[in-house]
């Protein structure tokens, strides 16, 4: 493990990777998940996708690398904002009424 340490300690990552473009291995730039969206290979395939988030603007995030030749390619959503689907996960899951929700709301329970 020494030896491995040593080496990511003295060389960078250019370094590491022309060796593996002279040796013909597939590999990816990507030093972390942050660098994913940025990523050439991720942008060439294309796995990044920008989405509308409310509070934020755009959000980029990764699309599944998995396609079905069945179905198109799922669109994606961002992510859900805190409480958003509150009402529908009582209602549809819990199975409250309306009177129910109506009564929680009043009581602040929910918003």
């Amino acid at each position: 493990m020494h030896i491995l340490a040593n080496n990511f300690r003295t060389k960078t990552h250019d370094h590491r990777f022309s060796i593996l473009r002279d040796v013909n291995v597939d590999f990816g730039s990507a030093r972390n998940i942050w660098d994913l969206p940025e990523s050439p290979e991720v942008i060439e395939a294309p796995f990044a996708k920008i989405l509308q988030y409310p509070i934020a603007g755009d959000f980029k995030t990764l699309r599944s690398p998995i396609g079905f030749s069945c179905g198109s390619d799922c669109r994606g959503t961002p992510p859900r904002l805190l409480g958003e689907r509150t009402e529908s996960v009582l209602a549809d899951v819990y199975r409250l009424d309306e009177n129910r929700l109506a009564s929680l709301r009043a009581e602040k329970v929910i918003a």
